[in-house]
């Protein structure tokens, strides 16, 4: 009922947040949409290069254009939505093969309300997928156990670096080790792709930054995630749509 392809950043080079969100965005991707890929239940078909079957489109529009979560107009996650009603229908897929270049954020600004209004998005559709999806059905469960790893995480980092240092502060780098690795592991699909944008050796520079972005996304984002789930009734807004941010020509610049 719905297929995506893969994004890449057309601007990963510009610094060094475009080229983590890069590295997070494609290892992303290429790790946890493709194995939902496998069974036919990606959640998320990335609106930049996704398509559907026309009656999924057709019979969604109504919904699409008057969604309300809490009584409030819904206007972003459209691609989350939409993938919603095509996984309700049958099977949603990734293929990998086919890739599309976008602009990711320059500036931490834009990066932080980037991520913000997606996990506003996701944490509204969670709503949604509790309620519709199937009990037997392989997306409701592996979205089940998405919630559980998030709490379980959360109970973990709090255990490990809030509680922990205060005990014992010399075992605090070693529990670093532990997302480290998991974000190696990840980032090596990365590598994986022929890029006619970066070189082999640009590639591998990306890599080498992997704890950086890790250790943003372990201790960063996480903060950021849950405020976004927390004013999750500011819907109103694309977050960073309002202005442009960030233009094609300033790649040249």
């Amino acid at each position: 009922m719905s297929v995506a392809g893969i994004v890449l950043s057309t601007n990963t080079s510009k610094n060094l947040l475009t080229r983590i969100a890069d590295l997070w965005y494609v290892s992303g991707q290429l790790t946890a949409s493709s194995s939902l890929s496998a069974f036919g239940s990606v959640l998320v078909n990335s609106g930049p290069l996704a398509l559907y079957r026309a009656e999924v489109i057709r019979d969604a529009m109504p919904a699409y254009l008057s969604e309300t979560f809490f009584g409030r107009p819904v206007h972003f996650s459209d691609d989350s939505m939409l993938t919603t009603y095509a996984i309700l229908r049958g099977r949603t897929v990734q293929q990998p093969s086919a890739f599309a270049f976008c602009l990711m954020p320059e500036t931490m600004k834009h990066h932080v309300n980037q991520y913000i209004r997606w996990m506003r998005g996701s944490f509204i559709r969670s709503w949604w997928r509790f309620k519709y999806l199937p009990l037997n059905s392989y997306g409701f469960w592996i979205h089940a156990l998405g919630w559980l790893q998030m709490v379980l995480s959360l109970v973990l980092f709090v255990i490990l670096f809030v509680v922990q240092p205060f005990i014992d502060p010399r075992v605090v780098p070693y529990f670093i080790l532990i997302p480290l690795l998991i974000a190696y592991i990840q980032a090596l699909r990365y590598l994986s792709i022929s890029r006619s944008d970066l070189s082999v050796g640009g590639q591998l520079l990306i890599f080498a930054i992997t704890p950086i972005a890790a250790l943003w996304a372990f201790f960063g984002l996480r903060v950021v995630r849950w405020y976004a789930m927390a004013t999750c009734l500011k819907t109103g807004s694309w977050g960073t749509r309002s202005d442009v941010e960030v233009r094609l020509e300033s790649l040249h610049g």
